[in-house]
């Protein structure tokens, strides 16, 4: 390794932003980066996915051409899926539901073998909505 040759001097740094001046003094930055005071930026917020424990519990599901029955969604598991029971659903998507399972804001409610007989979505009041895979009725649940 090479000694250095020169003297070696200090000077200090400029502040983030600002630009050295040949006195060893920061200069203002030439651009600002605040925003016009006219315009205003707002990013739209996705809900954030729900827990499976506030999805767990007791719900009220309709199908919209068989009424309405209740399911309930426990966090009791089933290898990678969690256990789901419905009462009194007339609807054969419904009927045969074992099984639940959230990925990201969806919610799946899956047939023996890991089917999934209806795909659902929040709503933003609480709620969720989507539809029975094979027949694309319009399913809701709510609390």
């Amino acid at each position: 390794m090479a000694a250095p040759t020169e003297d070696v001097t200090s000077q200090p740094l400029p502040p983030a932003g600002g630009e050295a001046t040949p006195g060893g003094t920061a200069a203002a930055p030439s651009t600002s980066l605040a925003p016009p005071s006219n315009q205003v930026a707002a990013l739209p917020t996705a809900p954030r996915p729900s827990s499976t424990g506030s999805i767990s519990g007791s719900w009220k599901i309709s199908d919209a051409a068989r009424g309405s029955c209740n399911i309930s969604l426990t966090r009791q598991a089933l290898l990678d899926v969690y256990r789901a029971s419905p009462s009194g659903c007339q609807a054969g998507s419904l009927a045969k539901v074992n099984a639940w399972q959230q990925r990201g804001q969806e919610i799946d409610l899956l047939e023996p073998g890991g089917r999934t007989a209806v795909r659902l979505f929040p709503t933003g009041d609480g709620a969720y909505e989507g539809a029975a895979t094979l027949s694309g009725a319009k399913i809701r649940m709510t609390r």
